[in-house]
């Protein structure tokens, strides 16, 4: 597959011709249906969880991480 991708490269960009792959990975990487992630543990969820307790501003805007985004129509999901 990479060599495939490597001959549209070199074909659009000539000066590609050369270029070799120096590593290949591969593997699976988990991902929500949206590509937004999902609010672990670490310190900024623990900041965020503590500014929504105390009712200041949030350190980012928790919408876009709501639960919900995955029981709500396809089109709505951000």
């Amino acid at each position: 597959m990479t060599d495939a991708a490597m001959d549209k490269l070199a074909r659009a960009f000539p000066v590609f011709r050369a270029a070799k792959i120096a590593q290949r990975w591969a593997g699976l990487i988990d991902v929500t249906p949206d590509a937004v992630p999902v609010i672990g543990l670490g310190p900024r969820a623990g900041r965020l969880a503590a500014d929504l307790s105390a009712g200041t501003a949030p350190i980012v805007d928790p919408a876009a991480f709501r639960f919900s985004r995955f029981s709500t129509a396809r089109g709505s999901c951000p």
